[in-house]
């Protein structure tokens, strides 16, 4: 079976567009004790922070393939945020919580392989044991 790119950014556009739409303020929240990870570790806690990624909130703001990027300020003080896209566990509505959660990718690809083995060594269903209810009317 192909693999497939990861579909991480593209959900997260999505629900960030969608979030945005709907005049609501998108929040995510990050691992930041994942590789790569550049945030302010003074607002780190339980190696998770949240960010508000509103437009208003934040500037030049980047959603590409392999990580988002922006620019923000932490108690007036600017800094250069950087989240891989691995980092990211969710994104949500800060008003109702409405979002979703992310999956590690890597577990998901053993899954699908686990399940492609499953589906390689089920046996064929006998095509004689049990006819049809239906028929053909005309």
């Amino acid at each position: 079976m192909r693999q497939m790119t990861s579909n991480r950014s593209y959900l997260l556009k999505a629900y960030y567009d969608w979030i945005s739409d709907n005049l609501l303020t998108p929040h995510i929240l990050v691992n930041a004790a994942e590789t790569g990870v550049q945030v302010p570790t003074d607002y780190v806690g339980k190696d998770q922070i949240i960010l508000n990624i509103l437009s208003s909130a934040v500037a030049d703001l980047d959603i590409n393939e392999n990580a988002v990027s922006f620019q923000a300020r932490f108690s007036g003080v600017p800094f250069e945020i950087y989240l891989p896209l691995t980092a990211i566990v969710a994104i949500y509505a800060q008003e109702n919580g409405v979002g979703m959660t992310f999956f590690d990718e890597e577990q998901h690809l053993e899954l699908d392989d686990d399940a492609e083995l499953l589906q390689d060594s089920t046996p064929a269903k006998d095509s004689s044991s049990k006819t049809s209810h239906l028929r053909v009317i005309k």
